[in-house]
């Protein structure tokens, strides 16, 4: 609980001080944008953090109901994409590769999108990269997704606790986050009868990879 208050408290604290920084005429008129720019992005994380607890609390008390329906993901997933490159375009550069075509799978799409936004949300925080490739394609009558950075990467002595609930450890978490985004993200992708697996190299980079059955 005692770390779940500070992660809360951070941002917010973060957050306030921007803002007041501004009403209290502490900075420049020029410096005011720079500053609102810092304050929204304490924000959005603020909100992540609040919106994964609340999934959490739903999965762990059986209240997290799915409604699976054949959805275009490759539609969804750019739309989901459009949405955080803002967030993320000072920071990465991408590599989208997503077909064209239609690509129809069984899928709850709120839970889809939740999927996504936990790995890139991971990837914003811990990745210290300056690069982000996203991969969606058809495998053996399976729908494959990879999102990969060319950051520190991850040792291999914390890859297999990477998706317990509230595990984090010094390298594969570091002092961000509640550990509680990949642990939903493993839940979710479990729901939909997938499996999601990771690989990483120290200095290189780390992989996510999820398949779903079509």
């Amino acid at each position: 609980m005692t770390s779940l208050s500070h992660d809360v408290r951070t941002p917010l604290a973060s957050l306030i001080g921007y803002l007041e920084a501004i009403t209290d005429g502490l900075v420049t008129e020029a410096e005011q944008q720079e500053y609102l720019r810092a304050a929204q992005a304490k924000a959005f994380e603020l909100e992540t953090y609040i919106d994964t607890l609340f999934e959490w609390v739903k999965l762990e008390s059986g209240e997290r109901h799915y409604h699976f329906e054949a959805t275009d993901i490759s539609e969804l997933l750019r739309e989901i994409i459009s949405e955080w490159i803002p967030r993320m375009e000072q920071q990465f550069s991408f590599d989208i590769q997503i077909p064209e075509k239609e690509l129809s799978c069984m899928i709850d799409t709120a839970a889809f999108r939740r999927i996504i936004d936990n790995l890139l949300e991971n990837c914003l925080k811990h990745s210290r990269g300056n690069r982000v490739t996203i991969r969606l394609f058809e495998q053996d009558q399976q729908v494959r997704l990879e999102i990969s950075d060319n950051g520190r990467g991850i040792s291999e002595q914390y890859l297999p606790r990477i998706f317990d609930r509230l595990y984090k450890g010094d390298e594969a978490r570091g002092s961000k986050g509640n550990g509680l985004g990949l642990a939903i993200v493993q839940e979710l992708v479990t729901a939909h009868h997938g499996e999601i697996n990771v690989c990483s190299k120290l200095g290189e980079g780390t992989k996510f990879y999820v398949t779903l059955p079509k």
